[in-house]
């Protein structure tokens, strides 16, 4: 019998899904009706408009092999409407269908070559080639690459006249430096001070959206000849290290990594007592614990929010700085193509002439390789020159003692590598110097009250900043005299930077690098450039007086608005401590009455044994009572300590006015103690402690408690107690923040324990900005409060678990406290049982008790 008679016949199409999920067969179905829609669409064969009508004869050789490549290209380089509901199919999707396909058609042609185990390699390749096709279309697909469309980010339009296309002409510009601006601007946290060094450094290194997390301290070094900082840079895609060089930007201040770093520093970016010995290396330690596309996905928030145009956002993603950075450097004349990939991190080569794959995997990483495409990034003409960063060493040696004490104050730094003798201290002193240099353009730009300038002038005022040198103008006479050295030092570091990169080639260079003889022509205009030089050096000082007017008004306007602002709260306070008409009427009654009541009271002789100021009346101040009481008995007279005898008692309503101007002088008095402004917004439980051991605020409660009761601690209501102003500011009792500050600073009672306590009590006021312990033993209290906070909600059923979200700030904490509060009542308690909960929480002896408390304890003892 022949192999042609033994054979058996094809199976059925019900027998070849035998074994098969429903799932899987409907998928088939699914599967021929793409198939019939392909057919119905191409004219692969004629008359056939359905898989029905194909036979063995259009099938023959390699005709189904190219059918269904021809088939597999279509459904991945098409956008595929869901069979069901609605949308696109995504590319695992198209994936199964792939797979259906293939099945449908080996059961349909079983004796075709696509179907014989010889066609297995052939069909491996070809799904990898599918699945490349799949994802290679979805970026390139007008529907579906909605988050991948971006437009390119360049670094300033204004100044760059090859690289934005004509259709974008008309459009609102969008540059980095424009962003950058924006950023600097809205500088006023950690966090927004964190957005700024992240957007610098990321599009400095040409990177991908989600690189910058990476980088850390311990893994960099300073590179001495081109005086840079040296990155050990994660390139995501090609698992690999490379180096990353950062330079001083040339022209443009609010894109230098430099000055974004040192904003960074100013607002605690060097801090490590918040973090984990973990995360501590990293430079952006709170993107850590991040994905990498979550990360990216911040860096796009960051750029659509910085971009004043709202038309425009969307089209800009984290995408669009890497896209428009290697557009730049790729029309940079001065780079090669290799320097230009080893900036952006891509693979070099590819196999074939002139690159040898080969060769190339032997090609390291190396800083005369990646420093020119930074020196492109960062606005150099030359990119094979030796820069020069920002330094203070043109101030010269007198001033060197005050330019280290100015640095010291600039930043708290607990990072091991950049501490004095650490192998990346230069990039501090360059990171300051930056910031210093740039004052004059950063006032410009944001005046003299922002909160960097403000972070720099206090830092400067501590230091003692001081150049016998600069001469003060008389028209800065009420400015200070720190923040006129400071603007002096800035111009001499700036022109130090300038004159120490040319951007021309050197003599030396060959003729290809002069760019066919600009060298000369630079020799022959030289005496006209510096004349040129010279009338702009003698308008920018004309500038710079009319500058530090203009900086005179806003110190002076900044005054202004803050008496405004205290002549406002003390006319609040005034009309709320004033009595009305009838209030001073039933006050009069009162006192007549209280009067005929004297000669039946008991003297008040001494005040009660047992009684402090942090409780009920301290010594002094039931001495004040007393002799308040005894004036009340005499005629005005001898309250003023005339000489004349006897007089008729005062009228009831003059004896009111007397109590109501000590009111008014009370309150005027108090109300002059502080023209800050009187608000919880942005204050944190950290930064109320840390102003609590920096002022002494608790150590001097301390002392006065002591010289009253002779021993023990303060009650640490004092925390939370209105009878005691430790907020900064106005006696907040009058304000609506006073009980929101009450309660967030209640929390914070609850979770100090009392060893915790008992320190607190004796810490003497002290600068912590340099101890690190100090600092990490406050930052331990703020963690305890937000677990305190978290547990009680956890017990009263408002919350699930301990992980919380939320943060630190006296808002938020009060906002929380209140909320439990309600949700206790809401259960049946009383404010007594409440307040005598909360007290019982911060370790004090409830008061009274409420009728509940008092029968649950007499049945217990029952």
């Amino acid at each position: 019998m022949s192999n042609d008679a033994q054979k058996l016949p094809p199976p059925t199409a019900a027998a070849a899904n035998m074994g098969l999920a429903d799932k899987t067969v409907d998928g088939d179905g699914t599967s021929i009706k793409y198939l019939n829609i392909y057919l119905s669409k191409f004219d692969q064969w004629p008359g056939v408009n359905s898989i029905d009508d194909i036979t063995d004869e259009h099938v023959e050789g390699e005709c189904l092999k190219n059918f269904f490549l021809n088939f597999v290209y279509w459904v991945g380089t098409t956008a595929m409407e869901k069979d069901r509901g609605t949308g696109y199919l995504e590319n695992s999707a198209k994936l199964t269908y792939y797979k259906s396909v293939k099945r449908v058609l080996i059961n349909k042609f079983p004796d075709n070559i696509f179907s014989t185990n010889a066609s297995n390699d052939w069909h491996a390749s070809k799904r990898i080639y599918f699945e490349k096709l799949c994802k290679r279309s979805k970026i390139q697909n007008e529907e579906e690459k909605v988050e991948r469309k971006s437009e390119p980010l360049y670094r300033d339009l204004s100044s760059s006249l090859t690289v934005e296309r004509a259709k974008y002409l008309e459009m609102d510009r969008v540059d980095a430096n424009m962003i950058a601006q924006s950023l600097v601007k809205n500088v006023k946290d950690y966090d927004s001070a964190s957005r700024l060094a992240e957007f610098s450094l990321n599009r400095v290194s040409v990177a991908r959206g989600g690189e910058h997390n990476t980088p850390r301290y311990d893994e960099g070094a300073w590179d001495s000849y081109f005086q840079a900082p040296d990155f050990d840079w994660n390139i995501i895609k090609q698992t690999e290290r490379q180096c990353m060089l950062v330079f001083c930007d040339l022209t443009l201040y609010r894109l230098c990594p430099f000055f974004s770093l040192a904003v960074f520093y100013l607002f605690d970016g060097l801090r490590r007592d918040k973090c984990t010995a973990l995360k501590a290396p990293y430079i952006f330690p709170h993107l850590r614990s991040m994905k990498n596309e979550s990360v990216a996905s911040r860096m796009t928030r960051t750029l659509r929010g910085n971009i004043e145009f709202p038309h425009r956002r969307e089209a800009f993603t984290s995408r669009s700085m890497r896209k428009g950075s290697m557009t730049e450097i790729r029309l940079h004349r001065d780079l090669s193509y290799e320097e230009e990939l080893a900036r952006s991190g891509h693979t070099i080569g590819g196999g074939g002439p002139p690159k040898n794959s080969n060769a190339e995997g032997y090609i390291a990483s190396t800083p005369g390789m990646n420093a020119p495409g930074g020196l492109a990034m960062a606005g150099y003409e030359n990119c094979h020159m030796q820069p020069q960063p920002m330094s203070f060493a043109c101030l010269g040696t007198e001033v060197r003692d005050a330019v280290q004490r100015l640095v010291n104050a600039l930043f708290v730094n607990d990072v091991p590598e950049l501490k004095k003798g650490g192998k990346l201290r230069p990039l501090v002193n360059v990171c300051a110097a930056r910031l210093i240099g740039s004052l004059n353009e950063l006032v410009r730009d944001v005046g003299y009250t922002h909160p960097i300038v403000q972070k720099i002038l206090v830092a400067a005022e501590k230091a003692v900043v001081d150049d016998d040198r600069v001469m003060v103008p008389t028209e800065s006479v009420n400015l200070p005299r720190y923040y006129i050295v400071l603007k002096d030092w800035s111009k001499k570091i700036r022109k130090d930077f300038v004159d120490n990169n040319p951007q021309h080639a050197p003599v030396s260079a060959s003729q290809e690098a002069r760019v066919n003889g600009i060298e000369s022509m630079f020799a022959s205009i030289h005496t006209r450039l510096s004349s040129l030089e010279e009338a702009v050096r003698s308008n920018e000082d004309n500038q710079e007086i009319i500058q530090l007017q203009r900086d005179e008004n806003q110190r002076l306007n900044a005054e202004i608005d803050a008496l405004k602002a205290k002549l406002y709260r003390q006319d609040k306070m005034l009309k709320a401590a004033m009595p009305s008409p009838e209030r001073i009427m039933s006050c009069a009654q009162a006192s007549a009455q209280a009067k005929s009541l004297v000669p039946m009271m008991p003297a008040l002789s001494s005040p009660p044994a047992n009684t402090s100021s942090f409780g009920e009346d301290s010594a002094s101040t039931a001495a004040a009572r007393e002799s308040n009481v005894s004036a009340a008995e005499e005629p005005p007279s001898k309250k003023q300590k005339t000489a004349t005898s006897a007089t008729p008692p005062a009228s009831a309503t003059a004896n009111a006015g007397t109590t109501s101007e000590s009111a008014y002088n009370t309150v005027v008095s108090n109300a002059i103690k502080s023209v800050q402004s009187n608000k919880t917004a942005g204050v944190t439980v950290l930064t109320e402690l840390e102003r609590f051991v920096k002022e002494g605020t608790i150590s001097t409660k301390q002392k006065e408690f002591l010289s009253a009761s002779g021993t023990g601690l303060v009650p640490k209501s004092i925390l939370n107690n209105m009878k005691h102003d430790l907020f900064v500011g106005l006696p907040y009792s009058y304000l609506a923040e006073g009980p929101r500050y009450c309660r967030g600073m209640t929390a914070a009672a609850m979770a100090i324990t009392a060893e915790q306590w008992k320190e607190l009590c004796n810490l003497e006021a002290t600068d912590i900005s340099n101890d690190k312990n100090r600092r990490t033993f406050l930052v331990g209290i703020e963690a305890a409060t937000l677990l305190k906070v978290a547990e009680l909600e956890v017990k009263a059923g408002i919350r699930k678990n301990l992980k919380s979200k939320a943060t630190s700030s006296i808002h938020s904490l009060a906002e929380r406290l209140q909320k439990l509060k309600a949700h206790w009542a809401k259960e049946g308690m009383s404010d007594l049982e409440i307040n005598n909960k909360i007290q019982r929480e911060i370790g004090i002896q409830s008061g009274q008790q409420s009728l509940r408390d008092a029968y649950a304890r007499s049945s217990s003892s029952a």
